[in-house]
């Protein structure tokens, strides 16, 4: 539709009200409140084809959940705040690529159907992918409860200003990585609004306490039994990654040397170690420490609190550690990285077997 205002535009330079039809492409892209009322006052034109394209970018407006007031009074300033009808934020766990679903719902203006709108954020890779729909109240709930039912996922309403800061910060991310923003990012941002704080630490700060966590005896403090939690279960470091890392295991265990399985193990232990100082950085120990901050906010908020304080207790065992093979959580991952793509490999190359005891012993 907007190619047809944009022809019109065209056109319309030779009758002298190019400039008109360009203000309508522009008030249209920009998408909020302000371009509806303005929009609505062109469309009032007496010339029909710039009354027309005025009446098509208000309906495309109409379709995303804008539209202008019902009596747009011009003595308010430009600067009032606009209402926002966003009054419910909320959030998945990570998932074992750093993604993880946002949702904000939007009460209609007028009274009508509510607005489910999603993002798929990524924490190394920005925003990733939008959706919105007006549904019926029950199908919000149902909507929302489609995330949680799958297996692996959950899904709790977070802070209405920490989700805008997480939307933010992923769109930022996407800008600073020269990623092209979904289509429809900026007319579904001005519906949610800008966040009013800079989060340097997740909210779970300030839901759990850590010393408490690091005292209570109840919670464990394993890393491979929270690795095997459903929540957990597809956090790995990048296979791909790995793989020179795997062939190294592979050779360490196949050594033409003669050596006991004391030995072999022992070569085995220093190869995951060289491939978790080498793949876990610094930078990437604390994106896997946010990744645990927040999926333990998330779970302590969905009624998870023995899961979320596991999570938090390797959390924060991460903050004291600046080398990877140091950390029992990150050396948990990596080995257990091992693990899979090892399993991978058998399953690829049967009947060629990897040496007998390498998976359960790596």
């Amino acid at each position: 539709m907007r190619s047809n205002n944009r022809a019109a535009a065209e056109s319309g330079k030779s009758e002298g009200f190019g400039d008109a039809f360009q203000e309508v492409i522009r008030l249209e892209e920009q998408g909020d409140l302000d371009a509806a009322n303005r929009l609505q006052e062109i469309a009032g034109d007496r010339d029909k084809a710039l009354s027309k394209a005025a009446r098509r970018a208000l309906y495309n407006l109409k379709i995303t959940g804008i539209e202008p007031a019902a009596n747009p009074s011009p003595q308010i300033p430009p600067s009032a705040p606009v209402r926002n009808l966003t009054n419910r934020a909320l959030l998945t766990q990570f998932g074992g690529t750093g993604s993880r679903m946002l949702i904000f719902v939007r009460d209609d203006p007028h009274g009508g159907s509510p607005t489910l709108v999603s993002f798929l954020i990524n924490d190394e890779r920005g925003l990733l992918d939008l959706g919105s729909r007006k549904l019926s109240r029950r199908q919000v709930e149902e909507n929302i409860a489609s995330f949680s039912s799958k297996e692996g996922n959950v899904v709790a309403g977070i802070d209405l200003d920490y989700a805008r800061f997480l939307l933010k910060d992923a769109a930022d991310l996407s800008v600073k990585l020269r990623r092209p923003l979904p289509k429809g990012y900026s007319a579904l941002q001005s519906q949610i609004g800008e966040p009013e704080t800079v989060y340097e630490a997740s909210p779970v700060f300030g839901m759990l306490n850590g010393d408490h966590v690091r005292a209570d005896l109840s919670i464990s403090r394993s890393p491979e039994a929270l690795l095997e939690q459903p929540w957990f279960r597809g956090w790995l470091v990048d296979l791909k990654d790995l793989a020179p890392w795997v062939e190294k295991l592979i050779d360490a265990s196949e050594s033409r040397l003669v050596l006991d399985d004391a030995q072999k193990n022992q070569r085995a232990e220093r190869v995951a170690d060289d491939a978790a100082d080498a793949l876990l950085t610094e930078e990437a120990l604390a994106r896997w420490r946010r990744r645990l901050e927040d999926s333990a906010m998330v779970l302590h908020r969905a009624g998870c609190p023995q899961d979320a304080a596991e999570a938090f207790y390797q959390a924060l065992s991460l903050q004291e550690v600046h080398t990877a093979h140091l950390a029992p959580f990150a050396r948990a991952m990596v080995k257990r990285s091992f693990n899979v793509a090892l399993a991978m490999l058998q399953k690829e190359e049967e009947p060629a077997q990897p040496p007998p005891g390498l998976i359960e012993r790596i």
